[in-house]
């Protein structure tokens, strides 16, 4: 679930390679030393940057400017889908089922015929002999040899590996007001990286958050603050309405088989 953090993060993110295109090891735009924060910064410590002629950026959510837009249905997004190390081949001109690949935790191996399943829950270290043996056991008159499994007949198997997969949904979606201040000791140093910044992000529509799910970017407005120029200081506030989801995260069983069996009761 992505937070106010997340978010702050991120714009942090986005604009430290504007501040530095050529990395933090190499000058800024301004041709100084450029700190980038979350939060207000410290009072003692802005005084040391501004003192020393360097430049500070904070970002920080502008509290009481939250808006609930929630709107979208509780629908789940895929988030991650591990692929299996483990397989099982199934060639239906043989009958033949191959246990391949390397066994692992959170996976399970499923043979499903036209009249059984079988299900065998992998853990590190076992042997695909082990699995294949688990696996045969549980179908009628199956032959096991290594890690193959014989099935009689005219069975029309199914079968793969199910893994634990990883999805989310909204549970609501609010706005929020986000702040990019500048403080700086010059008004040409201010005017150079408030341009950057602005054209930069309010070029972008949405970004990606840590959840997988997308935040919205609006620029909402810019202040400057001049009136501490005597005391050498000069700050622009630069705006943004985001609007980002809380979300909510589950873990599912992918399904291997879809094939329905239905039992006659009545008999």
């Amino acid at each position: 679930m992505a937070s106010i953090l997340d978010v702050q993060q991120k714009l942090q993110d986005m604009i430290e390679p504007i501040v530095y295109p050529n990395g933090t090891g190499s000058p800024s735009i301004v041709n100084t030393d450029v700190k980038i924060v979350q939060g207000y910064p410290v009072k003692n410590t802005l005084d040391d940057y501004l003192r020393n002629g360097s430049i500070f950026i904070s970002i920080s959510s502008v509290e009481g400017m939250d808006k609930n837009t929630t709107r979208y249905t509780k629908r789940y997004h895929q988030i991650n889908v591990p692929t299996p190390t483990v397989t099982v081949d199934i060639d239906n001109e043989t009958n033949l089922i191959t246990i391949n690949g390397v066994a692992g935790n959170n996976q399970v191996c499923v043979v499903q015929t036209s009249v059984e399943v079988a299900t065998h829950q992998a853990v590190d270290g076992e042997s695909l002999n082990d699995i294949a043996e688990a696996l045969g056991i549980q179908l009628t008159g199956a032959v096991v040899i290594g890690n193959t499994i014989s099935v009689p007949g005219e069975p029309h198997i199914k079968g793969g590996t199910s893994v634990k997969a990883t999805s989310a949904y909204e549970v609501k979606r609010q706005q929020k007001k986000f702040s990019v201040t500048i403080w700086a000791v010059n008004y040409d140093s201010l005017d150079v990286l408030g341009e950057a910044i602005d054209s930069y992000l309010s070029d972008i529509e949405r970004f990606i958050l840590p959840d997988d799910f997308y935040a919205r970017i609006i620029y909402n407005g810019t202040l400057n603050l001049d009136s501490f120029q005597l005391h050498r200081l000069y700050k622009r506030e630069i705006e943004y309405l985001i609007e980002y989801p809380t979300t909510r995260t589950e873990e599912f069983s992918t399904l291997v088989v879809t094939d329905l069996q239905i039992e006659d009761n009545r008999k």
